[in-house]
């Protein structure tokens, strides 16, 4: 028996519950009152003729701009109660809600749901937008990083003497004390493609950087994210299997994936340095995360004294 008026008492409370909630969704339309309330009306006897009549009287009396004063609170309240009576079909549905608003609360397509937010975009053109976006604003970022880093690139001395060279062009001035002049050529800026470049720089940012094409857009390399994502997956569970738990001696592939990571480089990037230098590397232990890091402030301090961005040049 106690079960029972327990279900009764939950059931009951259920119940007010839905009753509550579809009160408070009246108030979505026309802020807790019935709509016909608010146009001063009656549900039984208002018809179309009279809820435009109550509206354009109404509109009239509580507008910002009338001569009393108006009502800007009052006035978007008429707005809203003459939008949901309007229409006769949408006006039915109402009136059935009013009446019985339980049996609205879990349908889905009931005119409370479909008309108290106004017009709505479905969810696939809003993710369609954002994704056309993102896609376009990726594109634009990848260009100009690439204008800025090309435009640095080709106003450097260090780089221009180094084309010179590829060219067979004859070497900067010498001053007089003996020094070559590091002044950039504007002509010399002009005339350098992204070939020359590729032949004299080896630098991750200049790889990183190249010109956006079809093949780099946001959508395209999206493609190939789950493969990715896969491959890795499985490649880290083999590295943490081999060298970090059996404590396997580290093999040239690994010795020069370590090296490339600490650069920062990708593998694209890593192809494009000289094999020598690669093999340099090796030779100094840049595996090593200590040995690297002594290298790596070396290379800035050589950097600095030489006037110019050394890391650029082969």
């Amino acid at each position: 028996m106690s079960i029972k008026l327990s279900v009764s008492v939950i059931m009951m409370l259920v119940y007010a519950l839905i009753l509550y909630q579809c009160s408070a969704d009246v108030g979505v339309f026309c802020r807790g009152k019935s709509c016909y309330e608010v146009l001063g009306l009656q549900k039984d006897t208002a018809d179309s003729s009279a809820i435009k009549k109550a509206y354009y009287s109404m509109s009239q009396l509580f507008h910002p701009d009338s001569p009393s004063g108006g009502d800007d609170q009052k006035f978007l309240d008429v707005a809203d109660a003459y939008r949901a009576l309007k229409d006769e079909k949408t006006r039915i549905e109402y009136d059935e809600f009013l009446d019985h608003p339980e049996r609205f609360y879990f349908s889905t397509d009931s005119w409370i749901k479909k008309s108290s937010v106004g017009r709505q975009e479905s969810v696939l053109t809003v993710m369609l937008m954002i994704f056309v976006g993102l896609t376009f604003g990726d594109f634009m970022f990848k260009r100009a990083s690439y204008n800025d880093l090309r435009r640095r690139l080709v106003h450097d001395p260090l780089v221009q003497e180094r084309i010179r060279a590829v060219r067979g062009l004859p070497d900067v001035a010498v001053s007089k004390k003996g020094k070559k002049k590091r002044d950039y050529d504007p002509k010399l800026a002009e005339s350098i493609t992204d070939e020359e470049i590729n032949k004299v720089v080896h630098h991750a940012e200049w790889f990183s950087t190249q010109a956006p094409t079809l093949a780099t857009l946001l959508p395209v390399r999206m493609l190939s994210w789950p493969k990715s994502l896969l491959l890795l997956v499985i490649w880290v569970g083999h590295w943490l299997i081999v060298f970090t738990i059996c404590r396997r001696q580290y093999g040239d592939e690994q010795k020069k994936f370590l090296i490339r990571y600490y650069l920062g480089l990708s593998q694209k990037q890593w192809d494009f340095i000289p094999e020598h230098r690669r093999q340099t590397y090796l030779e100094q232990k840049l595996w090593d995360f200590k040995t690297f890091q002594v290298w790596r402030r070396k290379q800035r301090n050589r950097s600095g004294e030489s006037g110019g961005d050394d890391s650029f040049i082969d």
